[in-house]
């Protein structure tokens, strides 16, 4: 704001009342329980073989610190490998393991 000494914050992530968002024909689920160490390339190493659609993995860090929060994003070209990912995410008994721990798949929201 000028002159009033106070710093104004933009969020362009929320857009216009009204506007749709664009679909870009990839699909994301959520990822957690990580350990700290996992990083994005442990992501991609865990589902690429396993989901070939996957495109990318996202994990996202405390900006202070630049240590993870335990928790990331992995994207998807085909819906059918998310829906699989969530699938074997919500099976308690054969999750998937990354570093020593099972972690947690579920949609993520606005994917």
């Amino acid at each position: 704001m000028p002159r009033s000494g106070k710093t104004f914050k933009l969020n362009w992530g929320t857009g216009l009342p009204g506007s749709q968002p664009t679909w870009d024909g990839e699909f994301s689920v959520f990822v957690g329980d990580l350990a700290r160490e996992v990083g994005e390339a442990d992501l991609l190493a865990l589902f690429s073989p396993l989901f070939p659609s996957t495109k990318s993995a996202k994990v996202l860090c405390d900006p202070s610190t630049g240590l993870s929060r335990g928790f990331g994003f992995v994207r998807f070209a085909d819906e059918s490998d998310m829906q699989r990912a969530l699938h074997l995410g919500s099976n308690s008994h054969s999750g998937l393991l990354l570093h020593g721990r099972t972690i947690r798949i579920s949609e993520a929201s606005g994917s």
